[in-house]
């Protein structure tokens, strides 16, 4: 089985915390690349950030319990359908005076 990016900035970030310019170094990826996992990572809940005034340092949270594989995908329609909107029945309209 290959090792994807991924799966090299995870296991990575198991060894320790890291700025993204090292991970993305070990990864053998891009900087905008390797941020742009850590993002995502970041929003699923797998990875935390620490800000210092120089540099983002990642690291991972809940490391026994990954939860990537149970993220389910929405599925999006690429089709919509204009409905006339229409006004309420006024036999159906109680009269609350």
């Amino acid at each position: 089985m290959k090792e994807t990016s991924l799966d090299r900035i995870v296991s990575s970030l198991a060894d320790a915390p890291k700025p993204v310019a090292t991970l993305s170094r070990e990864a053998g990826i891009g900087w905008k690349t390797c941020l742009r996992y850590l993002t995502s990572l970041k929003r699923l809940g797998v990875v935390a950030e620490l800000r210092t005034s120089k540099e983002r340092i990642f690291y991972l949270q809940n490391f026994g319990r990954s939860r990537l594989a149970t993220i389910p995908r929405p599925k999006v329609g690429l089709t919509f359908e204009l409905v006339p909107e229409r006004g309420p029945d006024p036999r159906k309209i109680e009269d609350l005076r």
